[in-house]
């Protein structure tokens, strides 16, 4: 086979495992999940509905489907492909594949093959599911084939460039961040060419035509809107998918070119001894010395999740400030009625991306320790439970530094810009501050809870993002029914399905009666704060939000607390 036996590895394992099933199923569950919610939202099951109104909740439930698969193929994407390394650099197994007859090729194409496996089950499951929505009217063969051909041209671009990355830096954190800044600012680069492609007298039909085949969010867009009599070049759709297979091969042949050359690095290289041994060799003079918290010491003082990390933060402040540049020079007006929802455009992604980024620092910062071993150090250490929850919590926050400080900088701007008065600037300041609090103790948690490097990394990413994707999910079925008398049935089995989820993510075989609480109550709390938000209320969502995460930020630090002390064997649980 072409990708070799890693990938027949995988292609041969993957089936065999039970949650290969159950995330199909639950995947294609969740569609119907939306299928029912959309109808019960645009419709209701009270009259017999029309067939015009029939071929509206097709073409509105298929725009719904197709934005919500999107983000997470290139979501997950991201994730498994930069993952697929990175994950086994950091266990020390990367470089055994290296010294294998393994070619590089084999070794590349098989782990992008293997990451491209488990998101293609994923899509081919749900299929069928887009392909009936041409029953209702409203979509069409051609539709569905264009929208399928973009992801998967957005699924290709985001797994290649996350196994070049991986192939390049040496740490799972700067793999997957910089993977996920990758794909984001790739979409905003387009955006800006487009935008200032605007205000020339290029004609705006040709741009976004050549746009769509560049960026996959307007391939997908464009592919749902596609209309046969306009003559194209090429479809949409099937140009991003022929962009992504050009991107492919590029970033995978250069990927296999430098295979050897980018790795491995950072190796001790045992030196010959100088023909006088005995010669006393003089020292630099230079000692660090650790702090009272040693592990506050290495987060900051030493390259723990590798070196150059200003290559991260770089392409951080590229997107913050492309997304500042476009509210300052196209802000929204103040008299628009939909001023909130203008302004939540261009603040919220930042905020969303820093809490990612949190959230992939504080996860691989015990994953890290954990695959090195060297959690088992603190067995014969005098370091203390909060001394190391503390440490890598205070560490986290001064090595992202950046990423809190940015969504504070839009906040004051959109308050000079008179968007935001001051008591709101509070409000959305504090509520950041808590989400990011909240972000990073999750990621220390999964790291803790999770044997698993790969569990914990995926658990932890997938609950920010998906929490995320609930909420623009939830705030899409308000706007276009407008009626929540009916639609609360539908929102109730959202908050049911919430809460197990969160459930099962924050649990991980250790439940306790906190976590179940949190799990119960915050799905419900954030779907009140999006009520509010509606509705115009500020304060109510800001003491909710607040109180509900904080009190989830406790339900964690307390157990990682006291349990850490024992799994080191300084207490027992007969002792205590």
């Amino acid at each position: 086979m072409l990708a070799g036996p890693l990938f027949a590895r995988e292609w041969q394992t993957v089936p065999r495992r039970p949650r290969f099933y159950i995330t199909r199923a639950a995947y294609v569950g969740l569609f119907f999940v939306l299928l029912w919610t959309t109808w019960q939202a645009m419709i209701g099951f009270e009259r017999e509905p029309s067939l015009g109104e029939i071929a509206r909740f097709s073409a509105v439930s298929f725009e719904l489907f197709s934005y919500t698969q999107l983000a997470l193929v290139l979501f997950s994407g991201a994730l498994f492909g930069a993952g697929t390394i990175s994950i086994e650099k950091d266990r020390r197994t990367f470089i055994l594949l290296l010294v294998t007859r393994l070619a590089d090729s084999e070794i590349v194409l098989g782990k992008f093959a293997g990451a491209l496996l488990q998101v293609g089950c994923v899509l081919a499951a749900s299929l069928p599911v887009f392909f009936a929505m041409t029953l209702f009217g409203g979509v069409s063969f051609v539709q569905v084939g264009q929208v399928f051909a973009a992801t998967v041209g957005g699924a290709l671009l985001s797994i290649s460039l996350g196994v070049l990355i991986a192939t390049w830096r040496d740490k799972t954190f700067q793999s997957i961040a910089l993977t996920i800044l990758g794909v984001v600012l790739s979409l905003l680069v387009v955006e800006t060419v487009v935008t200032w492609a605007g205000t020339t007298h290029v004609n705006p039909h040709e741009v976004t035509y050549w746009a769509a085949n560049f960026s996959t969010i307007r391939a997908v867009a464009t592919s749902m809107n596609f209309d046969p009599a306009v003559h194209h070049f090429i479809l949409p759709g099937v140009g991003h998918l022929l962009f992504g297979i050009l991107f492919s091969c590029l970033t995978l042949g250069t990927s296999i070119l430098y295979l050897r050359r980018w790795n491995p690095r950072g190796e001790a290289i045992q030196q010959r001894e100088a023909p006088d041994a005995t010669k006393p060799i003089a020292s630099s003079g230079f000692v660090r010395h650790a702090w009272s918290n040693p592990v506050l010491w290495r987060e900051i003082r030493t390259r723990a999740y590798g070196a150059r990390p200003f290559v991260i933060k770089l392409a951080y402040l590229v997107i913050a400030g492309l997304l500042l540049a476009g509210l300052v020079t196209d802000p929204p007006q103040h008299d628009d009625p939909d001023l909130a929802f203008a302004l939540a455009r261009t603040i919220v992604p930042v905020g969303v991306l820093s809490l990612i980024l949190i959230n992939a620092q504080a996860v691989a910062s015990i994953t890290t320790e954990r695959d090195l071993k060297s959690l088992d150090l603190l067995l014969v250490t005098d370091v203390t439970p909060p001394e190391f929850i503390f440490g890598k919590i205070w560490g986290i926050c001064f090595n992202i530094k950046e990423m809190l400080i940015a969504p504070l900088v839009m906040f004051g701007v959109a308050t000079w810009m008179g968007l935001l008065d001051v008591p709101n600037l509070v409000y959305t300041s504090i509520s950041f501050l808590t989400l990011a609090a909240f972000a990073s103790v999750l990621g220390i948690h999964s790291g803790l809870r999770h044997d698993t490097s790969r569990s914990a990394i995926v658990n932890s990413l997938g609950t920010i993002f998906l929490l995320f994707v609930g909420v623009l999910i939830c705030l899409y079925l308000i706007v276009i029914s407008g009626r929540f008398e009916a639609q609360w049935a539908a929102f109730v089995l959202f908050i049911i399905l919430g809460s197990i989820g969160l459930w099962v993510s924050l649990t991980a075989n250790a439940p306790s009666g906190a976590i179940t609480l949190t799990a119960s109550i915050a799905p419900a709390a954030t779907f009140y704060c999006i009520i509010a938000f509606v509705v115009g209320d500020r304060f109510s969502p800001f003491a909710v939000v607040v109180a509900t995460y904080a009190f989830a930020v406790t339900a964690m630090l307390v157990p990682m607390l006291s349990e850490f002390d024992v799994a080191t064997g300084r207490t027992s649980i007969e002792g205590d």
